[in-house]
């Protein structure tokens, strides 16, 4: 009888005990919130001055020239591939007076644009020839000492249409030398 009781008490002393308010630990703080990237975790030094971002520096572009492109030229470009062009072209005070553009394009076939098949549309800032029977562009710029001869959507002017993809802009000098 003595254990009932001893077991009986015990349960009420283990009850009585769940009872009780005991008070709870303080929870722990968190943690302190990381900073960003772009933020500095100590604060700014009185001695440290801001500066400006640094700008890159841009050399300024040369003006077109103001006065009528003329050259005349007569060379045979090849490029690394051993693809090569005969380019013949001659502009006197803005109005081209013969163009002839031959690509040569190794394994692929041949490109042929001629001012015959073409119209002047445009004579600044840049010259411009639309073909007449195609959608076949030719634009002449001048670009610093340089003369760029180049093409676009005339794969009608090629022999098979796909060798387009290989013409590359004809580089003359002001002095009629092409690169």
């Amino acid at each position: 009888m003595r254990l009932v009781r001893f077991g009986f008490s015990s349960a009420i002393l283990i009850a009585l005990a769940a009872c009780i308010n005991t008070p709870e630990e303080p929870a722990p703080a968190p943690p302190p919130a990381m900073p960003l990237a772009y933020e500095s975790p100590l604060p700014p030094s009185p001695l440290v001055e801001e500066t400006p971002p640094v700008r890159p520096v841009v050399p300024p572009s040369k003006p077109i020239p103001a006065g009528p492109l003329s050259v005349e030229a007569d060379c045979r470009p090849r490029n690394a591939s051993g693809d090569y062009a005969e380019s013949t072209l001659e502009i006197r005070k803005d109005v081209v007076r013969r163009m002839r553009s031959v690509f040569h394009i190794v394994g692929h076939g041949q490109c042929t644009f001629e001012l015959a098949d073409m119209k002047q549309t445009k004579t600044r800032p840049f010259i411009e020839l639309h073909g007449k029977r195609t959608r076949c562009i030719a634009r002449i710029r001048e670009q610093g000492q340089h003369i760029s001869l180049s093409f676009s959507d005339c794969e009608q002017r090629c022999t098979p249409p796909e060798t387009f993809k290989y013409v590359w802009p004809v580089q003359i000098e002001q002095t009629g030398k092409c690169e």
